[in-house]
């Protein structure tokens, strides 16, 4: 699907707020409310457009985020990724290029599901040669924004590894 400049405006209005009405979106973009409910049933429906609820994962009591390289054998990297994908820890996977061939950030609450998560998630999957844990101290930056990139303060952040703040889509 191509995007015109009247689908981009919809989109920037609600990545600001995604809890914006028909009649809201309308009156800040300038568009009729039935413009704006065809293109908004147009730009789910294509899959261009989801909403989701991003939690406060302190508040869910998520303490540990770690990052994860793994290297796998020849010809395993997408039969291994899915099946990282699949363990609920797991919040984003990629392939990459470089030391490893897929590359996660999961999300723990504490150190027994940390082990558990290192011995029986990850040792179960046939196919990983080798894997490094990384975990994240000073959570400079996350952010799921396209239009309006948003850095609201530009010191880092220091955490306590036992009181981090993260947020993860």
């Amino acid at each position: 699907m191509r995007l015109d400049e009247f689908d981009l405006k919809i989109l920037e209005e609600l990545e600001d707020d995604a809890r914006l009405s028909i009649q809201e979106l309308a009156r800040k973009t300038g568009m009729k409310r039935t413009t704006i409910r065809y293109r908004l049933n147009k730009l789910i429906s294509s899959g261009t457009l989801n909403f989701a609820c991003i939690a406060n994962v302190e508040v869910l009591e998520y303490q540990i985020p770690i990052g994860i390289g793994i290297s796998v054998a020849p010809g395993k990297t997408e039969d291994v990724a899915r099946e990282v994908a699949a363990l609920p820890a797991v919040k984003v996977i990629n392939i990459v290029s470089g030391r490893y061939e897929i590359f996660a950030w999961a999300l723990l609450k504490g150190h027994k599901e940390l082990t558990k998560f290192i011995s029986e998630d990850l040792g179960r999957i046939q196919g990983i040669s080798e894997f490094e844990t990384i975990l994240a101290f000073n959570w400079i930056r996350e952010s799921w924004r396209y239009f309006k990139p948003r850095l609201e303060t530009t010191e880092v952040i220091n955490y306590e590894p036992s009181a981090l703040d993260l947020t993860i889509i």
